[in-house]
This record gives structure tokens, C-alpha cells and sequence, in this order.
């Protein structure tokens, strides 16, 4: 409770993050903590330091002593006090597409995109921390131990993925179950012109509109719903694409900016720095992002069709993985490092 405004009940008054409370309730009470990835979900923490930011707590009236002390994504985080897993260590613990990235092995200049209802996007910037120009959101993909150090990514979300494919079957009833959306799709050899923007719920990353509304043109008298079909699958694809290119522009950005550093006399050590901070936003190339390919997961790339429109708007490989679920996969490597089962480098050889 808030107490009597004694000051007492507002030092017992806690505030976290879902995953602050399951351990808290786990731990039978005995922690109060939450990993670095969904701290920085918060918007509270200095993303540099991994700290609670105190002018911005101090400006929203947030007590500090409230919050959970922020670990790293690997660690001893207490032991499970009741139930059947009664005594088990709890050891690792990120964010679900943190999880992802890391399931996926995803290095430094590599993106993954997982395709659920939404879409959500993350490109590892090594351990640089990329400001995006460009709708992005710079996070923390990963910490592997207390002593690791941070890696970074940019994240781009996208609202309706599969959820438009249940827009399909539930409101306009074109197909009767999700899996129908790919023959129906196929059937016709492209969309005829009809192009589909999925904004139910406004736009997301990069353009973050949220007046936007759904739009559906090119419709003539010979457009059927295998071409509305077709065109919602590109329109995912489309929205994928408007998100990878802002990782590109800030990734250009993020180099330009290293060169600078570089060539202004910064000095040999931090040119040096630089010079490496720019080859792992852009995988190498120093001079923009350089992808190969993009790692793809979630339950709607089970369908190959969407799956190669995507690869042919991107012109890149599409790289989908034999589980694609990989959240779980990322939690247990996190869980591993903790327990002390393998290291990091253990996950990326």
C-alpha cells in the first residue's frame, strides 16, 4: 500500500517491470530486480550507464528507492521459493525480442525480424549506441553477465503483420482459417494492382502516425479477395522494408559520425575506437549497413509465400530458422551463461 504519507508506505510501495514482479513473486519476495533490456523498455534508464536517469525520475516524481535494481540478463537472480520447482536457480531473464535476437545469433550488423500480429525488427549495433534520426528506438539488445559488456540495438515495430491476415478471416471472411491466406495469395499472380495499407491502428516505426487510418486502392471490378490477400501479404513486406531502411540511414549516420571522430584528430586511440564502433553498426563496411541476409522468425513465416515476396522486396536472403520460435531459445542461452553452463562466445561460435 501507499501508506499514510508518512513516508513509511512510500518506501514499501514498489514499481518494476512484468518481469521485476514475476521474479519478486518467484523469489517468494526476496528480490526486486529487472535486466537491462526491459529496464530500457521504461524509457528511465541512461542507456550509457545502465542506471535509473535521476533528472528524469526527478521530472515525473518517480522515487528511485521504488524501482528494482537493474542486473544484467544473466545472473544468479534468486531461487524459486515455492512449488513443484521449489529451490531451482532463477539465471536468466530479457525481454521478448531481446530473446529473439539472441536466439537467432544475431552479430553485430546483423538484423532479425520477427513476424507475430506486429512485426518487430532489431539490428545489433555491437556496442555502440546508435541515436536514431529515423523513428527508431535505441535499446539494449543484451547483457550476458554482470561483468559483460552492454551490446546495443535499433528497434523498429510494426503494428499489424498477422493480425491483418485475422482482419481476413474475421471481419471480411475471405479465408477460414489463417493458413488459407498463402494458397488464396498464390492463386493470382500478383495483386493487380490493388495495394493494401494496413493502419488500423495507425502507423508505427518509422513514420509513427497515429491518425493514420486503412487504406485499400487500385480496386477495380475484376479485383477479387485473392488480390486484397496478396496485397496485405506485400503490405507486411512493404512495412518491413520502411523499417530496415531507417536501420540503413541510421546506420550511415553512425558511421559518417565515426569517420568524423577519425579524421578530426581525436586522437590515435579514440580514431581507433571509432573506426571499430562503425564496423559493428555496419557489419564491416563502415560506410553503411551491409546485410547479407535477414533473420527471419514467428509464426507467419511458416508462410513461403510471404516469406519470398519479402526476400524480393528487400533484395536479400531470407534466412528462417528450422524453430521459429527462437524467444524461448534466447532465454534458456541467457539462462545458460547465468547457470554457467557456457559463455557468450559459446553461443556465437
Amino acid at each position: 500500500g501507499s501508506g499514510d504519507g508518512s513516508g513509511e508506505g512510500e518506501a514499501r510501495l514498489c514499481f518494476g517491470t512484468l518481469d521485476s514482479w514475476l521474479i519478486n513473486r518467484l523469489t517468494g519476495g526476496a528480490a526486486h530486480v529487472t535486466d537491462a533490456t526491459n529496464a530500457a523498455r521504461t524509457m528511465l534508464m541512461d542507456l550509457q550507464t545502465l542506471t535509473w536517469h535521476a533528472p528524469t525520475l526527478a521530472a515525473l516524481g518517480i522515487p528511485a528507492a521504488s524501482l528494482p535494481d537493474i542486473v544484467s540478463c544473466a545472473q544468479d537472480f534468486g531461487v524459486i521459493a515455492e512449488g513443484p520447482l521449489r529451490g531451482v536457480r532463477i539465471t536468466g531473464c530479457l525481454g521478448d525480442q531481446h530473446a529473439a535476437a539472441l536466439g537467432q545469433r544475431c552479430r553485430p550488423g546483423e538484423a532479425k525480424n520477427t513476424y507475430g500480429t506486429g512485426c518487430f525488427m532489431l539490428l545489433n549495433t555491437g556496442a555502440c549506441v546508435v541515436p536514431s534520426t529515423h523513428g527508431l528506438l535505441t535499446t539494449v539488445a543484451w547483457k550476458l553477465g554482470p561483468q559483460a559488456p552492454p551490446v546495443y540495438a535499433l528497434e523498429g515495430s510494426v503494428a499489424i503483420a498477422g493480425a491483418g491476415v485475422q482482419w481476413l478471416r474475421d471481419n471480411l471472411g475471405i479465408i477460414k482459417n489463417a493458413a488459407d491466406v498463402e494458397p488464396l495469395a498464390a492463386s493470382v499472380p500478383d495483386t493487380a494492382g490493388v495495394y493494401f495499407v494496413p493502419a488500423f491502428s495507425g502507423l508505427f516505426a518509422p513514420r509513427w502516425r497515429a491518425d493514420a487510418r486503412g487504406v485499400c486502392v487500385g480496386l477495380t471490378q475484376f479485383s477479387t479477395g485473392a488480390h486484397i490477400a496478396r496485397a496485405l501479404l506485400e503490405a507486411i513486406c512493404f512495412q518491413t522494408r520502411d523499417v530496415l531502411e531507417a536501420m540503413q540511414k541510421d546506420a550511415a549516420a553512425a558511421a559518417a559520425a565515426a569517420a568524423d571522430k577519425t579524421g578530426t584528430g581525436a586522437g590515435a586511440g579514440a580514431g581507433a575506437g571509432a573506426g571499430a564502433g562503425a564496423r559493428a553498426v555496419t557489419g564491416g563496411g563502415g560506410g553503411g549497413l551491409a546485410l547479407a541476409r535477414l533473420r527471419v522468425d514467428g509464426g507467419a513465416t511458416a508462410n513461403s509465400l510471404l516469406m519470398q515476396l519479402q526476400a524480393d522486396l528487400l533484395g536479400l536472403r531470407v534466412s528462417r530458422p528450422a524453430d521459429v520460435e527462437t524467444t524461448a531459445m534466447g532465454a534458456a542461452l541467457a539462462a545458460g551463461v547465468g547457470a554457467g553452463l557456457w559463455t557468450e562466445a559459446d553461443i556465437f561460435q
